[in-house]
């Protein structure tokens, strides 16, 4: 646990990926309807270092970080004002109380699964915001055969689509859906090539998809 906090503040693989979904979430808010005063709950904080990033380039003050994984809270208190140790399948907030919902590099890990976005829908407001990260299935495969991954520790590879069906039957309305990052390691031109890869329609030599769905009126 202590190496894989480290590793994302050190090692470039983690390090590139921690800073491309955070860019990934932040773009999904690029809208001047985006409620500068809301209630931003991160499911699987970690070290709370993608919230902290999501709350200073907003100046948000309600955010809060939560992890099942007690020995992550020390790390997350220190770069979010809100950490708390809970379930994501019993969320412990009121219904309709919480204005966005973020989970990034979380999905393939939980076990009933359906049970925890069945609490986001319960949690968020009507017109809420719910925004996922995960590697894409090539993405998966890549970091287990690098060694990122352990496969007892993949639960479910989720494609583009499975997730979208997932939060759609669930009572979401999928706002954006699309695949991102070409390389796991940063180099000179590759926003470039991952611009004219998408004109190709070639995204799905992507490491990493992202969906922000939109709540329903009925909870």
């Amino acid at each position: 646990m202590q190496k894989y906090l480290v590793g994302r503040k050190s090692k470039t693989v983690l390090e590139y990926g921690l800073f491309r979904r955070a860019e990934a979430v932040i773009q999904q808010f690029q809208q001047p309807s985006f409620p500068k005063s809301c209630a931003v709950l991160d499911i699987g904080t970690a070290d709370g270092l993608l919230l902290r990033g999501l709350m200073e380039y907003y100046e948000l003050n309600r955010c809060i970080g939560m992890d099942i994984r007690f020995g992550y809270l020390k790390a997350a208190k220190e770069n979010v004002p809100y950490a708390i140790q809970a379930d994501g399948k019993r969320l412990p907030f009121y219904e309709n109380s919480v204005e966005v919902i973020i989970s990034t590099a979380v999905f393939k890990h939980v076990r009933g699964l359906e049970n925890l976005v069945k609490e986001c829908h319960r949690v968020l407001k009507p017109g809420g915001k719910l925004v996922v990260t995960d590697p894409t299935p090539l993405g998966i495969h890549l970091g287990l055969l690098l060694g990122y991954f352990s496969r007892k520790s993949i639960i479910q590879i989720l494609s583009l689509r499975d997730t979208q069906q997932m939060l759609t039957d669930r009572g979401f309305t999928v706002i954006n859906a699309e695949r991102f990052m070409p390389s796991p390691i940063p180099f000179v031109g590759c926003d470039a090539l991952e611009r004219a890869l998408k004109r190709m329609h070639l995204d799905r030599l992507f490491f990493n998809q992202i969906v922000c769905a939109e709540c329903s009126t009925i909870n």
